[in-house]
């Protein structure tokens, strides 16, 4: 136990110590045609003009991407004029020791909150407790399933996004969620350190904490001023609390710039509501049952089949479903995935995009229990036919997979073929 301890420990400051080594800074590295220039105009006038101009020029064609144009850089911007990656000139790496005190005054304060508002048991921690468990060895916990699945990867969302507002990269970033949930196995409870928790909050930790990084940054724009900056600062504060906290003391919430200055994607937000019916008898779905309203939010961020360089999250897709009326479980399920590295290839009229993926998957419903982390390669593809098209989307994922303290590996087969008339009509086959 004390040997697989030190290989986690020298494994953690091997990631810490590469996560020092600061990019050069190029204060050039910023797309030109979204600068506002002074004497030409209010900004608020600028800044929609660029809005438009962006709409109207780089805007998907009938194939699978924006055609080429001189208003876009490729080495610096993607096909719809936008960043591809942060400008370091405004959104410099900051010290190791500034995120890895933020990760520490995160696990203080929600080990306060659960010692004495909560008066939690787990919570009476001393020395004792952490000889104990550094000592004692590693055990899977039977925590409630919303805690193990929500509640760890939420935290462990905090401490990966402690290191991404700091100007930490994903996979930096990704030994910051390791090193929070260490210490709040080791050090935050007296009970044993827990196998399920140390997977799922770095792994979906940062799952969910690139997720709200990138939400945030569409959200953004340094450009604005007065009630749009004070909306802008707020909501994106809402989506990641952390690096809400970093831009105020980092001086950003108050920072004027001239130029767009972080990395954006196309972002398409589909919301729904509407009536359920979950019936009683679950082999008839015609028999009696009980009603609840639902209120659906899909977030589908990139253009999968624009031929570039990936990075971890530049596309992904996320659907939250709420669920009101029936009892106290309102989240009825998290479904999402995101592709961690990959390549786009081209043949003929069909686009594919080939790679690795993580997936994620949280149900708490009245009926059952089920979480699952997936990771694997995949595949998109898709076929444009004039102004119609045929998406036939595969994936695979090897998955770790978690049902109330049922536990085990499992293959994934997901697939899904989606069919889509003049824009308007859509109609979705899948299978699992």
């Amino acid at each position: 136990m004390k040997i697989s301890f030190i290989l986690i420990l020298l494994f953690l400051c091997g990631t810490f110590l590469y996560g020092q080594e600061v990019p050069r800074q190029n204060p050039k590295k910023v797309a030109p045609n979204d600068t506002i220039v002074p004497g030409k105009g209010t900004r608020e006038d600028q800044i929609k003009k660029i809005k438009e101009v962006k709409v109207k020029k780089l805007s998907d064609s009938a194939g699978n991407e924006p055609l080429k144009s001189k208003l876009v850089d490729t080495t610096k911007q993607n096909k719809y004029g936008d960043l591809l990656r942060d400008d370091t000139a405004y959104n410099k790496r900051y010290p190791f020791w500034i995120p890895t005190v933020e990760v520490l005054g995160a696990l203080t304060l929600t080990w306060t909150y659960d010692r004495f508002i909560l008066n939690a048991d787990y919570a009476r921690t001393g020395f004792n407790t952490w000889k104990y468990n550094i000592k004692t060895g590693w055990e899977w916990d039977t925590d409630r399933f919303g805690v193990n699945f929500i509640g760890h990867p939420y935290a462990g969302s905090l401490s990966f996004n402690a290191g991404r507002a700091n100007g930490y990269n994903y996979w930096q970033s990704f030994g910051f969620a390791v090193g929070g949930g260490l210490m709040w196995e080791y050090f935050g409870e007296n009970t044993k350190p827990s196998y399920n928790d140390i997977i799922n909050t770095p792994v979906n930790g940062a799952f969910l904490g690139e997720i709200l990084y990138r939400l945030s940054s569409n959200i953004l724009d340094d450009r604005t001023r007065g009630a749009e900056r004070v909306f802008r600062e707020i909501a994106a504060a809402v989506v990641d609390p952390m690096r809400g906290f970093n831009r105020l003391v980092q001086g950003k919430s108050f920072r004027r710039t001239n130029k767009e200055v972080y990395e954006k994607e196309p972002l398409n937000i589909s919301l729904y509501a509407g009536l359920r019916e979950i019936t009683d008898d679950p082999y008839n779905m015609f028999g009696h049952g009980t009603y609840s309203g639902i209120i659906n939010a899909q977030f589908d961020y990139g253009n999968p089949f624009e031929l570039r360089k990936r990075k971890p999250f530049d596309f992904f897709k996320l659907r939250v479903d709420l669920n009101i009326g029936v009892g106290r479980k309102y989240l009825d399920n998290i479904l999402g995935y995101g592709i961690l590295f990959g390549t786009n290839k081209q043949a003929g009229k069909m686009a594919f995009l080939i790679g690795g993926f993580q997936y994620y998957d949280y149900w708490d419903n009245s009926k059952f229990e089920l979480g699952a982390i997936g990771l694997g390669g995949g595949v998109i593809s898709k076929l444009p036919l004039s102004k119609r098209a045929i998406f036939i989307q595969v994936y695979m994922w090897l998955s770790y997979l978690l049902r109330e303290t049922v536990r085990g590996l499992g293959l994934i087969l997901r697939s899904s073929v989606i069919i889509i008339l003049e824009e308007d009509w859509k109609l979705s086959l899948k299978a699992r």
